[in-house]
Parts: structure tokens; sequence; C-alpha cells
């Protein structure tokens, strides 16, 4: 199946090697499901500009002004019907263009992806996405050793190249529209490519924590069903500012609330609820949640009492 599938590649024109929708643009699809000896199997394509260095690369010295000197081409089979007993097949190819190159009029999309001491994440995944160009493009990849994803040939487009990445139990980091209705002014918009340019954006995602939130009285019982907020100090918007994370939540009816998938960052807490005054926090001060770790905040409440009439 594998064979069969790299064979198509190669019998295409040039022009025709790409993903629908993804960078380079072309006919293959992402991922399909094709049945061989009554026998499910998937076939992704991956295809990726490559920009050899042996006439230099676009941003460097000497600037390669045609930086897509070929197409490097990987055809994965896995097995759907066995039951995660096989390992998939990965066989690789390269398309070269059968003329001598000129300059592009595109540019390159550097994407880096970093944790939160700066090192990189090998492995993420990166969706990126542009629905104002014709043809729109919209490609999920992932990051190389060195946490970088490069993506050569990419068509000019100003603010309009929209990206998300994530990890399997990591954090998320995005850009946003300059458009967008809640974030008005982004800090990070989205990227912007100019001919025979490099674009660079970095991206920062780590492992996720959980923070244990508890409610008890006075005498350390528990208080069931009360509301509080808690607000990180992470800002994906400025101008008016807009939190990351901010969100009213609740302890259940054994005056507990896990909060799950939180992203590293300085945490802080108020107790919201109607019904109940606050005597004290445990810890006192706003909570750091490291990644990957776990914590504990605990309010301390009583009931409200009605003030005294004055005469």
């Amino acid at each position: 199946v594998a064979n069969r599938y790299t064979e198509i590649v190669r019998n295409l024109p040039y022009a025709s090697v790409g993903i629908q929708n993804g960078i380079p643009n072309g006919i293959l699809p992402a991922t399909q499901t094709v049945t061989s000896d009554n026998t499910d199997f998937r076939v992704t394509y991956t295809v990726r500009n490559t920009d050899d260095p042996f006439d230099g690369t676009i941003g460097g010295t000497p600037n390669d002004t045609a930086p897509a000197d070929y197409k490097q081409v990987t055809v994965e089979v896995s097995c759907v019907s066995c039951g995660g007993l096989l390992q998939p097949i990965r066989l690789t190819t390269i398309a070269a263009p059968k003329n001598l190159e000129s300059s592009s009029t595109n540019g390159a999309l550097f994407i880096q992806v970093l944790d939160a001491n700066g090192q990189a994440v090998a492995g993420a995944s990166v969706h990126v996405e542009n629905t104002i160009l014709n043809p729109t493009i919209s490609l999920d990849e992932t990051t190389n050793v060195n946490g970088l994803l490069q993506l050569v040939d990419v068509p000019p487009a100003i603010e309009s190249y929209h990206i998300v990445v994530t990890k399997n139990g990591y954090s998320t980091d995005r850009t946003y529209s300059p458009s967008d209705s809640v974030v008005v002014n982004p800090i990070k918009l989205d990227a912007t490519v100019i001919t025979q340019q490099v674009t660079q954006i970095s991206f920062a995602i780590d492992r996720v924590s959980t923070l244990k939130v508890s409610s008890l009285s006075t005498t350390c019982s528990a208080v069931p069903n009360v509301d509080f907020s808690l607000t990180g100090s992470k800002l994906i918007g400025t101008n008016p500012d807009v939190l990351k994370y901010s969100q009213n939540l609740s302890t259940d009816g054994a005056g507990i609330k896990l909060v799950n998938n939180l992203e590293w960052d300085t945490y802080n807490s108020l107790l919201t609820d109607s019904t109940y005054e606050l005597r004290g926090t445990i810890p006192l001060k706003p909570i750091n949640l490291a990644p990957n770790s776990s914590q504990e905040l605990k309010f301390i409440v009583q009931p409200k009492t009605p003030h005294s009439l004055l005469v």
C-alpha cells in the first residue's frame, strides 16, 4: 500500500505535488482510508518544501530568493483494523522540479515552540490556517527535534495566518485575528508573510497542572457549593486588558473543586459567593503554579450575618 501511494506521487506533475489546502498546495489528500485485501489502511501524506543550503537559504547569506528547491514527500500507512498490533510504515521520496528555479514571489514562515524554561518542544502540534487566500490554507504539522517548523514558499498575506500550537498534556498558545471581537488589541496577531522574507514567530507551551480548591468552615469542616473566581496574570490583549485565564467556578457538594489543565502562571482567587464571607485563605499569597505540578487552595468561610440597623 505504501509503495502504491508513493508511486502516485512520482507520476504527478510537479505543481500538483502538495496537500489540498496545504503548503505547498496540491491535489493530495492529507489523510484517506483505503482498503486492500479486505483490510482498511489509513494513508497520510506530508509534503514540505525544502530550502537546500547548496544555493543559500532564504534570509541567509547568500539569500536564496527561490527557496523552494524541491519537495520532500512522506507517505505513512497504518492499519486501521489491526488493533495497534502493527507499527505504521513510512516511505519518503523527493520530488524535484524539471526546470531551473526562478525568484519566488512567496515568503517563509518559521514557527518556534519553546517550554516555560525556553527549551525546544519537539513534536508539538501546529495548526496553520488562512481563509483569506484562494485557495485557502489549512494544515497540521509537527515541530522537529529543535522545536521548529519551517514552512517555505508560503503565499504572502497580511495578518491572516492563524496559528494554534499545542501538544498532548500541554497548554495551548495561539495567534489572534486583528478583527477578533473579544481580544480587541491582541498581543500576538495572526502572522504576516512578505515576499522573499522570513517571518519568525515563537510560542510557549508546557505541561499543564492541577489546582485543588477546598471550601471549609472555621472548624475545618467542608462547606459545599461555594462560588469563587480564579484568574491568571498572563495577558492575550491590551487596552483593554484581556486575561488568558479567567473563570467563575464553584466547589461541589463535598466542598471540592479540581481545576485541571491549568497553564503555568500566577493565579489570584476571589470569593464571590453571596451566602458566605471570607475568613482567610491558605496560602495567603497568590499561587505560583509551575508546569506539571499540583497545588491546593483553601477558602475558610462563614455564613454572612445581617447587619444591625442604626436608629
